[in-house]
């Protein structure tokens, strides 16, 4: 689903939460009268929910017609997500009443372990050759999918590794050289939102949502983050937002909202970058449609760090979104055939020519040379795919990621208390969220 800034990045709603809470959750009943362990062997019709993207939609059903003109006994028949509701939502939903389909293929891996503490994924690992199947396509950063049970649950599928856009008409009035704009670095960085400013060349330098919801965080912070240290925002049990690094990101945001760099008010529009309000956001490939269609002269470069990004170098936030297998399916056997079936090389080259989503996939730019030959706007992205970072696994993230975000707010929006106090409160409540 692509989300734009502002109110449409919603994923987790409170459902999921109210879903969870009743009586802790591990399994639900289904309405099909399978479980996670059912139907393993079982070959027969299965169904799949995509999308909601009509390109993504479009993509699924001619793979799903292809397929079925050679399995005409295991038919796969598609539907496409609500687009009125986040796919999150309607999976808590459906888990909860026990009737998903069989497949899905724009699950979150933020909700990933809820998923599995309610009872609703299969472990993918259950069917020879999965797990070697996920290593192999996602190469070094597969063990980033892996659950802390040590099971595979999703299959990672298409990414938008997270960016530095800017607008070269913006920069040349700021009197800054578009072909070069130096934001490499957190210097180069806030030395051209200061020249945005002093030439008032646009309203904000930058205008990410400053806004409490618990999302907001992986395109400020997190994207800077990871970019910096390569790490998620929790490590084996541990937060990471108090080391050196993670400070250091938090003290360059304070200043670029103590200097009114960045406005703490959340922008009344859509997308302040595409209307030319901000100069600079930070976002991945799946806004370049809707950026072309505002006329956009801009350019796009990895995130900064400290001392220097580097293109196919520097690590990026995945955005990712991966399949899923659901337990309410009953002939699972012919899901995980055909889900590995669509995600073959030919398949993502498929997805890559009618879509332009990224494929999660090892060598991606070298494998789809050509396709990146005809398209060189996404090239970039495709070498920050060498190396992404995802959000952590862990139960109850929306909770994580909310407690951190009080705290950004609480410190670095709107500068009522130290950094090191409120993300030090912030990690003993981590801590008590995913202790034993």
């Amino acid at each position: 689903m692509t989300r734009r800034p502002g109110t449409a990045r919603r994923l987790l709603f409170p459902l999921l939460a109210t879903a969870l809470a009743l009586g802790g959750l591990t399994a639900c009943g289904s309405s099909t009268g399978a479980t996670v362990t059912s139907g393993l062997t079982s070959r027969g019709p299965v169904t799949v929910w995509a999308g909601p993207l009509p390109s993504e939609v479009s993509w699924t059903q001619k793979v799903a017609a292809r397929w079925n003109r050679a399995h005409p006994r295991e038919k796969v028949t598609v539907t496409a997500l609500p687009a009125s509701r986040s796919t999150e939502e309607v999976l808590t939903a459906a888990i909860t009443a026990g009737n998903t389909a069989c497949l899905v293929n724009n699950t979150s891996p933020a909700a990933v372990p809820d998923f599995r503490r309610m009872g609703g994924l299969v472990p993918l690992d259950s069917f020879p050759g999965a797990a070697d199947a996920i290593e192999k396509r996602v190469g070094a950063g597969a063990a980033q999918y892996r659950s802390q049970d040590g099971h595979y649950y999703q299959f990672p599928w298409k990414q938008n590794p997270a960016m530095l856009y800017y607008n070269k008409k913006v920069f040349r009035d700021a009197g800054l050289d578009p072909d070069d704009p130096g934001l490499e670095t957190w210097d180069g960085f806030l030395k051209a939102a200061r020249a945005v400013r002093e030439a008032g060349a646009a309203q904000a330098a930058v205008w990410p949502p400053p806004t409490g919801e618990w999302y907001n965080a992986w395109f400020d912070f997190y994207a800077f983050s990871t970019a910096q240290t390569g790490q998620r925002l929790v490590e084996h049990g541990t937060p990471t937002f108090t080391s050196k690094d993670g400070l250091a990101v938090a003290g360059l945001w304070r200043e670029l909202y103590a200097e009114k760099l960045a406005p703490v008010e959340g922008y009344p529009g859509s997308d302040a970058f595409a209307d030319g309000k901000a100069a600079m956001a930070v976002w991945g490939s799946d806004l370049l449609p809707s950026y072309r269609s505002a006329k956009l002269d801009y350019g796009v470069v990895p995130v900064p760090t400290r001392d220097g990004s580097v293109l196919g170098r520097t690590p990026s936030f995945s955005n990712e979104k991966s399949w899923g297998l659901f337990s309410a399916c009953r002939n699972k056997a012919t899901a995980w055939s055909f889900l590995d079936w669509a995600t073959s090389p030919a398949h993502d080259e498929q997805l890559l020519e009618e879509t332009g989503e990224l494929p999660v996939r090892a060598g991606l730019g070298e494998r789809y040379a050509a396709f990146f030959t005809r398209h060189p706007e996404l090239k970039p992205f495709a070498e920050q795919a060498r190396h992404t970072v995802e959000v952590p696994d862990v139960v109850a993230g929306v909770d994580v990621w909310t407690a951190f975000r009080a705290a950004w707010q609480t410190s670095v929006v709107f500068r009522k208390t130290s950094v090191e106090s409120a993300f030090r409160k912030a990690a003993d409540q981590v801590g008590e969220i995913t202790g034993p």
